[in-house]
């Protein structure tokens, strides 16, 4: 069901427009943890690392398409805040073409340059092989992933988390089920794995738009939704997003490779703890990601009372969320550890996944404030401020990373990368709340217009 959310009270949008994201993003965590389990008690620490240092690299090869469909889906989010709901079918169809022909041009360049990008980031000897027998088999079918996000990322800007939720449901149990034929019954190794989330993903993708665009009648198609339409606008919105993020996941590889200096133990260790630093800040990307679409909508039909309004609620959400975050990761760090790696690895790794979430939990409502500022931002056309918030990401986290890491080792990493948090959450906060008091004279809460 498309929702509108130009009306009705904005905390209430915001949670319950946030639930399916939720659920969609514990399933994917499910998805990733089912990877982690498996591969960890099945096939050892090594290929666990191996898995954790390949999605750093499969972050910065691909996070460009995703942040620029997500892009291309504010204009779609506009248009329909708008009431135009051609506009709405024409910017789809849009941001359909332009992401399927970056994504060929991205997943080519990856697949010849892949051995100089694994070198260039000093992956360790012992995890090379495993880390390009996952890789190549993983870059080849993100073109069936980034047709998914195209359709679920155009559903989502419409006021619609549940439909994508669905379909995610299905490319979850299938990965398990996968996961498990593959390595149990036909031991494919790490290459099982690879084609088992290459495999759900294309059921699921092929699903998601055949059920778009048969069962919601504003977006059936006709031959004339196919024609180019503000392809300018669409990439004015699109690409300083997708250069934004393609900084941040660089910066990610610069800190992947201090860590790959440390040794494999360092690496399957920061690994693992991903994996419980995802349980908890879940909650804190739905949210986010709802400001985003809320912002998109509500700039379309000028509501800024509104924008200001959800926005601050948003924040007092995020607060909550970043107090429970910090205390259930400092305390069931060691229970979950134990459930992503065999008991005679869980000594090995424990101080790692220690040190990880007590230098990070203590910043997670930096986290949430930083992407509050920037989706608002973008959504309502300001690409300008959060692509420059993405360099900044790049230069603080690397130069942070780096320099601490060679102080004080893995704990240093950890600190440089919450520390790039504080610095661009206050280089974004400051250019929201003068935006938010220009457009409504004040800064966290309005008078609502009629």
């Amino acid at each position: 069901m498309l929702k509108n959310m130009t009306q009705g009270s904005p905390l209430r949008l915001i949670v319950g427009f946030s639930l399916p994201l939720i659920i969609g993003m514990v399933l994917q965590l499910f998805y990733g943890m089912t990877d982690t389990i498996i591969v960890g008690h099945i096939l050892g620490w090594r290929a666990l690392g191996a898995v954790g240092a390949s999605g750093v690299t499969v972050f910065l090869l691909f996070s460009f398409i995703f942040s620029l469909t997500g892009g291309f889906a504010i204009l779609t989010g506009q248009k329909f805040g708008a009431q135009d709901m051609a506009g709405v079918r024409r910017s789809m169809t849009t941001s359909l073409l332009l992401s399927t022909v970056t994504a060929i041009i991205v997943i080519s360049a990856a697949l010849l340059g892949l051995d100089n990008i694994l070198t260039w980031l000093q992956t360790p000897a012992e995890l090379y092989g495993w880390c390009r027998e996952y890789l190549v088999i993983i870059i080849a079918g993100h073109l069936a992933i980034a047709v998914y996000n195209v359709f679920s990322s155009t559903l989502r800007a419409l006021g619609d988390s549940k439909t994508p939720l669905y379909f995610l449901i299905v490319s979850t149990l299938l990965n398990i089920a996968l996961d498990l034929l593959f390595l149990l019954k036909f031991h494919w190794g790490i290459q099982g794995v690879a084609y088992a989330t290459v495999v759900s993903q294309l059921v699921s993708g092929i699903l998601c738009a055949f059920y778009t665009l048969h069962h919601f009648p504003e977006l059936r198609l006709s031959r004339a939704d196919w024609k180019p339409y503000q392809v300018k606008e669409h990439l004015r919105l699109g690409i300083p997003l997708g250069i934004q993020s393609s900084c941040i996941a660089f910066s990610c590889v610069v800190m992947q490779g201090s860590l790959n200096t440390l040794g494999d133990v360092a690496v399957a260790g920061f690994a693992t703890a991903c994996q419980v630093d995802r349980l908890f800040t879940i909650f804190i990307y739905a949210v986010t990601t709802t400001v985003g679409a809320f912002a998109a909508q509500n700039f379309g039909s000028r509501r800024f009372d509104r924008i200001c309004n959800g926005c601050t609620d948003a924040s007092y959400f995020i607060l909550a969320l970043a107090v429970i975050g910090y205390v259930g990761t400092t305390t069931f760090y060691p229970a979950f550890t134990r459930i992503f790696v065999g008991k005679d690895q869980v000594e090995i790794l424990l101080p790692y996944v220690r040190d990880f979430m007590y230098y990070r939990s203590p910043f997670y409502i930096f986290l949430g404030l930083m992407f509050i500022y920037r989706n608002a931002l973008q959504s309502m056309g300001y690409s300008l401020l959060p692509l420059l918030s993405g360099f900044s990401d790049l230069v603080f986290r690397s130069v942070l990373c780096v320099a601490l890491g060679r102080i004080w080792g893995y704990r240093g990493v950890c600190l440089g990368d919450v520390l790039s948090w504080v610095i661009t959450c206050f280089l974004l906060g400051v250019p929201y709340f003068l935006t938010i008091r220009r457009r409504t004279g004040n800064f966290l809460r309005t008078p609502y217009r009629n």
